[in-house]
């Protein structure tokens, strides 16, 4: 097998049946195998239910991209190894790719123009990661407000995005804002 990057990893699992609902690059998600770099080293923990253990360190991204390959496509990763490729409910499962958290912010009929993700700006919702931790804030008149920290959780900083912003959508809306002006963007 050839050696696999970061940037060809989500293809080859594309390729095998994983979807991307199932790893992570990057970022600790839940309910995921997560592959992140951590000083020289890179580093592939699995996080379920909140609680990640590292189960390999790597001095390169490629022995890192190879072991996440190997565990899900040998099978190490399941629960039930039998029933993954043979159960067609299982096969559904594991291709299911992961929605973006900027496409579920716009299917709630916001823009652009009231949100951010990875840099602050002015007036709008904002999920940035800074000093490690993940903070998701409403930035009004240059200052933070409504502000959520949630450590090393990205999953969980997305979904306070995603609910904060879906509240403030509903606010706006019942305050003579129109659904145009909401899903404007920038």
């Amino acid at each position: 097998m050839a050696a696999i990057s970061i940037s060809e990893l989500p293809a080859r699992l594309a390729r095998s049946g994983y979807g991307s609902a199932h790893y992570s690059i990057g970022v600790a998600r839940r309910d995921s195998i997560c592959v992140l770099q951590a000083g020289d080293s890179w580093v592939v923990c699995p996080k379920y239910e909140g609680h990640m253990t590292t189960v390999g360190r790597f001095s390169d991204e490629y022995e890192a991209c190879e072991y996440v390959h190997r565990l899900l496509t040998d099978e190490l990763f399941r629960a039930d190894a039998d029933g993954g490729k043979g159960n067609p409910s299982l096969v559904e499962y594991f291709a299911e790719e992961r929605v973006p958290v900027e496409e579920q912010i716009r299917s709630l009929g916001v823009g652009t123009a009231h949100f951010s993700i990875g840099e602050v700006r002015d007036n709008a919702w904002c999920l940035v990661k800074e000093e490690g931790r993940w903070l998701v804030f409403l930035m009004k008149d240059g200052r933070r407000t409504s502000i959520r920290d949630h450590r090393w959780d990205f999953t969980a900083a997305e979904l306070s995005f995603r609910i904060l912003i879906k509240l403030w959508r509903r606010e706006r809306l019942n305050a003579g804002v129109s659904a145009e002006e909401l899903a404007a963007d920038r």
